[in-house]
């Protein structure tokens, strides 16, 4: 029997606060050049041998996290717009997601302001989300993420956080 596969993950999160914060993390997966391993925390993930083909290309994981909950239309362009910022830096999206979905019809939400957000003609039963996160990887033959390409990511995903939060995360540093 062959040994589980060994998969580092460089982990990066800009918050600004501790708890329902607004937040945006990645993650890299694949070989990382050691002179980034100062962005983040590291982890290892193990696979199981047969499991390999299946995530042998350099990975990422992007999401953000909103600390009050925010229209789900909203949030699905954002969503689509960074989907399409990621495959503009050549990497295939391998999966989305909205998350933290919510009815701001409920009773729960009366008499707040998230009660006035519009019903989503794009998810039926729910018009508010809490944050959204896309994977995508790059199907070449390199499985390492030199500090020049985990610093591009990290500073394409900076920018748009601006365009997310209204505000830039170089001051939750």
């Amino acid at each position: 029997m062959r040994p589980p596969y060994r998969m580092k993950i460089l982990k990066i999160k800009l918050w600004r606060g501790m708890n329902k914060a607004d937040a945006l993390g990645m993650r890299f997966y694949g070989d990382i050049d050691d002179k980034a391993k100062h962005l983040g925390s590291m982890s290892e993930m193990f696979l199981e041998p047969d499991m390999l083909p299946m995530i042998k290309y350099r990975r990422i994981t992007i999401w953000f996290t909103f600390e009050k909950i925010c229209p789900y239309n909203d949030v699905s362009d954002l969503l689509s717009e960074l989907m399409a910022r990621l495959s503009k830096e050549g990497y295939a999206i391998v999966t989305s997601s909205i998350d933290a979905l919510a009815d701001t019809s409920s009773p729960e939400y009366e008499g707040m302001p998230e009660r006035r957000f519009p019903d989503s003609e794009r998810m039926h039963g729910y018009n508010a989300a809490g944050g959204f996160s896309v994977t995508a990887e790059k199907a070449d033959s390199n499985s390492f993420f030199s500090l020049e390409e985990i610093e591009t990511i990290q500073e394409m995903a900076i920018i748009f956080g601006r365009q997310v939060y209204g505000r830039s995360f170089r001051e939750f540093r």
